[in-house]
């Protein structure tokens, strides 16, 4: 047996599976392998495929049964489907890549416009701020306008009043002068 050729591994596959005169037969009362597995699709119909029971016989021919051309072929066909699935799976990868830049992306647009957002909420406060204190400015400047007003007249009046008052005085003092005399 010459390990890595294909003959190594059919001696191999040989070995293990054994041939139908060297394979071990059930003892009394154990079931054949057929056997166990159609009461296993019984009780999990959904398990497996329906199998055929006429392939029944193929299922478990000699690996030197099989040429070749048949073990390469089959190997191609795997190796096809595992070459699609892979790229199956790459371009899937590439598409999780993309939506995910795209994401990034739109997250770097909503950050700069979140940060557009405030800087004109903050100049429109800031506005609003500067005009309600300019008006307060004139509001002051009226209010103190008209106190200086009342001032002013409520200082007219005070001097009238004590002006009044002044010659009131100045004739109860001629009068009780007058009197004494």
């Amino acid at each position: 047996m010459s390990d890595g050729t294909i003959q190594g591994v059919r001696d191999k596959l040989n070995a293990f599976m054994g041939s139908e005169s060297t394979a071990p037969q059930p003892t009394q009362g154990q079931p054949r392998f057929h056997e166990k597995r159609d009461h296993y699709d019984a009780l999990s119909p959904h398990a497996n495929s329906p199998r055929d029971k006429s392939r029944a016989g193929n299922d478990t021919r000699n690996m030197a049964d099989i040429s070749r051309e048949e073990i390469d072929t089959k190997l191609q066909l795997i190796e096809e489907r595992l070459d699609r699935k892979v790229s199956d799976i790459a371009k899937s990868v590439g598409d999780f890549q993309t939506a995910n830049q795209r994401t990034v992306d739109a997250l770097q647009n909503a950050k700069w416009w979140a940060i557009g957002t405030a800087i004109a909420v903050l100049a429109v406060f800031m506005g609003t701020l500067q005009w309600g204190l300019s008006a307060q400015k004139e509001e002051n400047a009226r209010f103190s306008a008209y106190i200086r007003e009342d001032v002013k007249s409520i200082g007219d009046d005070v001097k009238e009043i004590s002006k009044a008052v002044t010659e009131m005085r100045i004739r109860s003092e001629t009068k009780t002068e007058a009197t004494k005399n």
